[in-house]
């Protein structure tokens, strides 16, 4: 089973970037996930090791802000639509910060989502079949998601299906 750390936002950016969600599902190519950003994904991890060091990093963590900028697809057959953050030195800065205190003994980061590779994204529509990537851009593009965003938490998530474990609170 997959494991990821995902970056959330707060309740107003949440409901927000769900619009876009639920407008997706209304016609049918919507990813029914709670928004995130997604920090690292493995395929296994060391539960009790990750949660502890999930909690200290979110202690030393402020809350921030980011801006949504823009709509994207990645290549290939995933069929993925995402929104995306204008990429800033603090977010690559907390991104690197969170690899670098990370013992791969714990588990093996996925190569997409290491340092120097990570595209920042928030997933609106997945697994979708190629004739639907346009048009889930298409109303991602018309939606009123964009602009900033505050992201107030982070988490440890297993998937398929997806299961929250862990969620903890930025510094306040």
């Amino acid at each position: 089973m997959g494991c990821a750390v995902e970056l959330y936002f707060d309740p107003h950016s949440e409901k927000r970037i769900l619009g876009v969600s639920q407008a997706l599902t209304e016609q049918g190519i919507g990813l029914r996930a709670r928004p995130h950003l997604s920090l690292a994904v493995f395929r296994r991890v060391r539960v009790e090791k990750t949660l502890s060091y999930l909690e200290a990093f979110a202690r030393a963590q402020e809350p921030f802000e980011l801006e949504l900028a823009s709509v994207g697809t990645f290549p290939g057959e995933e069929g993925v639509v995402f929104l995306a953050p204008v990429v800033t030195r603090d977010l690559l800065s907390i991104h690197e910060r969170f690899h670098a205190g990370w013992n791969p003994q714990w588990g093996k980061v996925t190569l997409y989502y290491r340092p120097g590779v990570w595209v920042p994204h928030c997933t609106v529509g997945l697994e979708l079949p190629p004739e639907q990537v346009g048009e889930a851009l298409g109303v991602a593009r018309g939606s009123q998601v964009f602009g900033k965003v505050r992201v107030r938490s982070l988490g440890l998530v297993e998937f398929r299906p997806v299961h929250q474990v862990a969620e903890f609170a930025l510094k306040i």
